[in-house]
């Protein structure tokens, strides 16, 4: 692809700036909806959009587009109250609607909208194929579950040809959340609740994601497609747990806590996270992250598609452990700076 521009939301976010780069480095012309003008130069187009569900700006933004990847979006938030809901709802669903309708009316081609395996599931005994029956357990699950269907509905019918991709825990350079946290408390040597865990989960490098887009933005075979992505590897919580250290030079420090003390907690940060949930910060969803399994199936991206995850999980999280080593030097070795 040549010459053809890409409009991308989000393009200041964590997975923004990643899809950005691998955008540009395939050829593609890059427009970029960001919430701030950018500082210093650049080598997109830069359209400020300060709220997402902003119509007319999102309409001056697809115009001319060959291609929209949406990637703006609301996560990392607690769902305990009813305002942090009603901003999943209209960010993650609104949103998503207001960017495909206006694609449509721009005469966008291809539209790639990114969800989360959680608007399939929190965990699964068995991979999870797209055949599955969605059963979201989160208000975010939801909301991304809801917004799928806003982005299928607008485009019906139309020569807008829409691909989702539902990646599980995304981690890279500029991370924030889960991934991040666990980096910080591996550094410190901070003992962690999960030796001995035997469950099975997916991840996923924000380069391989990245490198999806691409494949599926081109891909004939991605046209109104839903496809599960994430890395090759598939790790327990503990494996996953070791090899960060591995890759920070730090051995992570685990240990043995029973099942259902752990889950005792989430059941009590579930309780107490409806009148105080500052009182207990963890959840049962939280903790069903750390013991249950949640395996993607992703055979059909990479029938359809041909798509091969390019980056390791050794390789990923090396990477990952270099730009996290900088960051804490940047910032005097302090808390890590995490992207926006």
């Amino acid at each position: 692809m040549s010459s053809a521009t890409a409009l991308v939301t989000g393009a200041d976010g964590f997975i923004g700036r990643h899809v950005v780069e691998a955008l540009q480095a395939h050829g593609w012309l890059v427009r970029a909806v960001v919430r701030k003008p950018p500082v210093g130069p650049m080598d997109f187009e830069p359209i400020v959009v300060r709220d997402i569900v902003d119509r007319d700006a999102i309409r001056r933004g697809v115009e001319g587009a060959a291609a929209v990847v949406h990637l703006a979006g609301m996560a990392h938030v607690s769902d305990r109250t009813s305002a942090a809901r009603q901003e999943f709802e209209r960010v993650n669903v609104i949103g998503v609607q207001v960017v495909a309708e206006e694609a449509v009316r721009a005469g966008v081609l291809r539209l790639v909208g990114i969800s989360s395996i959680a608007a399939v599931a929190h965990a699964s005994a068995t991979p999870l194929t797209e055949n599955a029956i969605p059963a979201p357990r989160s208000a975010y699950g939801r909301s991304k579950l809801a917004g799928e269907a806003a982005l299928g509905a607008a485009t019906a019918g139309t020569r807008t040809a829409f691909t989702v991709l539902r990646p599980p825990l995304v981690y890279g350079p500029g991370m924030r959340g889960n991934p991040l946290r666990l980096f910080e408390l591996v550094r410190r040597g901070v003992p962690l609740p999960v030796g001995g865990q035997t469950n099975r989960r997916s991840v996923l490098y924000v380069g391989n994601l990245a490198a999806a887009i691409l494949r599926v933005l081109e891909h004939d075979q991605a046209a109104n497609q839903i496809f599960h992505v994430a890395d090759d590897a598939v790790v327990s919580t503990a494996e996953f747990a070791n090899q960060v250290g591995e890759a920070l030079g730090r051995p992570a420090r685990l240990w043995r806590l029973p099942g259902p003390l752990l889950r005792g907690l989430g059941w009590i940060g579930d309780a107490t996270g409806r009148v105080l949930p500052e009182l207990l910060p963890i959840s049962s969803t939280q903790i069903d992250g750390l013991l249950e399994s949640l395996e993607l199936d992703t055979s059909r991206l990479r029938q359809r598609c041909g798509f091969v995850p390019p980056f390791s999980l050794r390789t990923a999280l090396q990477a990952t452990a270099a730009w996290f080593a900088a960051s804490r030097d940047a910032a005097g070795g302090g808390r890590c700076l995490g992207g926006i």
